[in-house]
């Protein structure tokens, strides 16, 4: 993916003092995760921040068919901020959040510390103000392409979201429609359309665009 590469650390770039930042230092963890592994699960304390160094993150929650439902993702240089406000205002996670690259290193800020420096901090407190405004406007489109989308066309808005400079995109059929919330056939069904279409080529965990101009072609005169 293209937005999972490596981004300078959220916390060098805050410019918090010195003392903050030696805080921040001393407290914060590291740690490494492999594709698939749930972070946190819906209804659990959360003791802390996490933000991602590398990889990517994805917030999902279940229908109830048992089909994963994407509510947001956290790219690297990206906080997430569920666990901010579950931290603030001692929720518990409203749903799961589970690793969605190869690999992604995460760093860990526990409550107690992330507390204190937000109150004494104003460049981290402009910083969440800002991240939190970005992803409502974010989350806002998502919401509209759920509602107003046929899965078609957000399966085609996904890809051409996707789709890097390469033009390969480097996801399974499963991976897709956990992303677009859906089934495996579903997803399966339409990128076949789409290859016989000549839009795409297919081959294993790889989804090759032939043409992200046809492509946007197919959506809805609104999507575009």
């Amino acid at each position: 993916m293209s937005n999972s590469n490596a981004q300078p650390d959220t916390l060098s770039t805050l410019n918090l003092s010195a003392n903050a930042q030696k805080y921040f230092d001393k407290e914060v963890k590291s740690f490494t995760f492999c594709r698939g592994e749930i972070i946190v699960h819906k209804g659990e304390e959360v003791s802390g921040v996490y933000i991602v160094q590398t990889g990517a993150l994805r917030i999902y929650t279940l229908d109830p068919k048992g089909i994963e439902k994407s509510i947001d993702n956290v790219y690297a240089g990206e906080i997430c901020l569920f666990s901010v406000d579950c931290i603030m205002k001692h929720l518990t996670y409203p749903a799961w959040l589970k690793i969605d690259s190869s690999e992604a290193k995460v760093k860990y800020i526990p409550a107690s510390a992330f507390r204190q420096v937000y109150v004494d901090e104003p460049s981290l407190r402009d910083f969440i103000f800002e991240a939190m405004s970005r992803r409502i406007y974010s989350m806002m489109s998502v919401i509209e392409e759920t509602l107003t989308y046929d899965v078609g066309s957000r399966i085609n808005h996904f890809l051409l979201r996707e789709c890097p400079v390469t033009r390969v995109i480097e996801l399974s059929h499963q991976d897709v429609a956990d992303r677009v919330g859906t089934s495996r056939e579903v997803v399966s069904k339409h990128l076949k359309s789409l290859e016989k279409l000549g839009h795409i080529n297919l081959s294993r965990l790889k989804i090759i665009v032939n043409s992200s101009e046809e492509l946007a072609k197919l959506l809805p005169r609104y999507a575009v």
